[in-house]
């Protein structure tokens, strides 16, 4: 939002409301730059539908020129006002979203939705496609890719690598016995397949390593695992973090980062610190952000759900990156190229333009 903050082209005001249908960080004031209009919507949720109260007499009434609404089929109130606005007052109409279809009767719904505004804003290449090959008119279509905080991950980079500094404390004893370790950061749910990352190590020479950072229900049944397979000397559980000062220096050491489920932010998380992604190759099933792993370059790749294809990525992974350091460079220009808040903004930008 605040790189948007920063068009020359174009002001944004942004209206959102303060409760999710799923587990998700809250934006604090903090987070917003002086003077960026962020206004509050009140949010009814029935089940997964959504009603926001507010949207008519904040938004729909004030004279914009565009609106840009999150593009869920389950927003009953989207519907009604993307319509209203499209239709009667005339106005641009714009989805952001993920864009992937599905099916059944949930891929009928959302042709339908998809087909209102005048411009679909898309985190990835691969529900482009599958838009075009839906029907929709490619000219509506815009790839937008995705970002965190770029400027914040430089800074912790130059510290860390450019600069040498060293911040392992949390880890120094575990990082110094193993030199190649892998890293797994987000929740700790059965999506994302962390058993499978655990198993796999049991598999790997005894100098190879894994991280997890983070928390939540599985945490109990891999802690039973690990004693299990008996790799409690190859695996440390940090548990939830979110303080980058942490985080980066644990990255940039990493030989690699793994989420056998999926892989979403996290990519870009891992990208910027030159740091490899493995991950499974079914992109029906991944995340948008998953299309910037890319085989021996930015990651590695593994038949989905599949402990022996994971451990051959793996390895793959740890002798690519010992001995070929330009993969480290490849991994940040990756980022820097097409996932940084300031291209998006640009892209953004040119989707208005275009549509």
């Amino acid at each position: 939002m605040n790189e948007l903050a920063d068009s020359k082209k174009y002001s944004f005001d942004f209206y959102s409301g303060e409760t999710s249908e799923i587990e998700i960080a809250k934006l604090a004031e903090s987070d917003f730059r002086e003077g960026l209009l962020c206004t509050h919507l009140v949010n009814h949720w029935y089940k997964n539908l959504l009603w926001q109260s507010g949207l008519y007499s904040k938004v729909v009434r004030s004279e914009y020129d565009s609106y840009i609404f999150l593009g869920s089929p389950y927003f009953i109130s989207t519907w009604i006002w993307a319509l209203w606005l499209k239709y009667i007052a005339r106005k641009k109409v714009y989805f952001w979203t993920h864009g992937t279809l599905g099916r059944g009767a949930k891929r009928w719904l959302k042709k339908i939705f998809f087909r209102i505004p005048d411009g679909l804003l898309l985190y990835g290449n691969f529900a482009r496609d599958e838009l075009i090959r839906a029907g929709l008119p490619e000219r509506r279509l815009s790839v937008i890719y995705n970002s965190l905080d770029f400027k914040t991950q430089e800074e912790k980079y130059r510290l860390y690598v450019q600069e040498g500094a060293d911040h392992l404390s949390a880890v120094s004893d575990f990082a110094s016995r193993k030199k190649n370790y892998f890293v797994f950061i987000g929740r700790l749910t059965p999506q994302k397949k962390i058993d499978l990352a655990v198993r796999a190590l049991s598999k790997m020479d005894s100098d190879v390593g894994m991280i997890i950072i983070g928390d939540g229900q599985e945490r109990q049944r891999l802690e039973w695992l690990v004693d299990e397979l008996d790799v409690r000397e190859n695996v440390l559980f940090l548990g939830e973090c979110s303080e980058e000062d942490i985080i980066a220096p644990i990255f940039v050491r990493a030989i690699g980062c793994v989420s056998p489920g999926n892989v979403g932010l996290t990519a870009m998380h891992s990208l910027q610190y030159g740091v490899p992604v493995v991950t499974h190759s079914s992109m029906e099933m991944q995340m948008p952000e998953a299309e910037a792993v890319v085989e021996g370059r930015t990651g590695f790749l593994f038949r989905r759900g599949d402990e022996g294809s994971l451990v051959l990525a793996m390895t793959r992974c740890v002798r690519a990156v010992n001995e070929n350091p330009l993969i480290r460079r490849l991994c940040r220009e990756k980022v820097a190229k097409l996932y940084s808040p300031l291209v998006q903004r640009e892209l953004i930008e040119r989707a208005l333009d275009d549509n």
